[in-house]
């Protein structure tokens, strides 16, 4: 397996990663499989409201997810709050799967004893917990490690630290692993250490978000455990 940096050089061994105290996670594209359902679920939306479809790449090459005005207006939608009204009204929940070997990656977790978490944009507490249980994954997360963002996860990641004891000097040692620019973004922001995993999963594109420049760029999320063995 190789790992990628996020400046573009390869290496096939890391040996100067800092060791994690705290693993966080993005949810949507990173744990679990939900472009396919979610893309077909904002064109239905973005055409009931005038506007105008998106391919496949167009939708994920948007940057402004989680900034919901400025992603839907990108499509020719001004009423960005019916949008998102419609959106998680029809939002289906209870058949979404874990993206593949994502459990591999949480086991080895569970196994060094390490804290883990999820952030996420989504307020809604309970449609993560389904989200998760639909995938079989909510074994690895109890509901105080789900963190609520708003627009921005940058709060959210300073709070996960916050409540593991990790002071602002140390963030290093807590990893962000996520599937847009807006993770990476954040997580940088924050001071982690960040990971993007760019595959067919990701809302965003693998190039879009090696311009991100992420401490680390994956192809799969197994990858990580491997890093775990460091």
């Amino acid at each position: 397996m190789l790992f990628y940096r996020g400046d573009g050089e390869t290496r096939c061994l890391i040996l100067y990663i800092m060791k994690p105290r705290l693993v966080l996670f993005d949810l949507d594209g990173t744990l679990v499989q939900t472009l396919a359902e979610t893309y077909k679920l904002d064109c239905e939306i973005i055409r009931e409201l005038s506007g105008k479809t998106p391919s496949l790449i167009d939708y994920r090459k948007n940057p402004y997810r989680g900034d919901w005005q400025k992603f839907y207006d990108a499509f020719g939608v001004s009423d960005f709050r019916s949008a998102l009204s419609r959106f998680y009204e029809r939002l289906p929940v209870d058949s979404v799967k874990a993206v593949p070997r994502a459990e591999l990656v949480l086991k080895t977790i569970k196994k060094k004893g390490l804290p883990t978490g999820i952030v996420s944009i989504n307020k809604d507490v309970d449609i993560i917990m389904r989200k998760l249980v639909s995938a079989g994954l909510d074994s690895y997360f109890a509901l105080p490690q789900i963190y609520i963002a708003s627009d921005s996860k940058l709060d959210a990641l300073k709070n996960a630290c916050e409540r593991q004891g990790i002071a602002e000097g140390d963030r290093k040692t807590a990893w962000f692993v996520g599937d847009t620019t807006n993770d990476i973004k954040d997580g940088k922001a924050a001071g982690l250490t960040t990971f993007a995993v760019g595959n067919s999963y990701s809302f965003n594109l693998r190039g879009d978000l090696e311009d991100s420049k992420p401490a680390f760029l994956l192809e799969d999320i197994l990858a990580l455990a491997a890093f775990l063995r460091l």
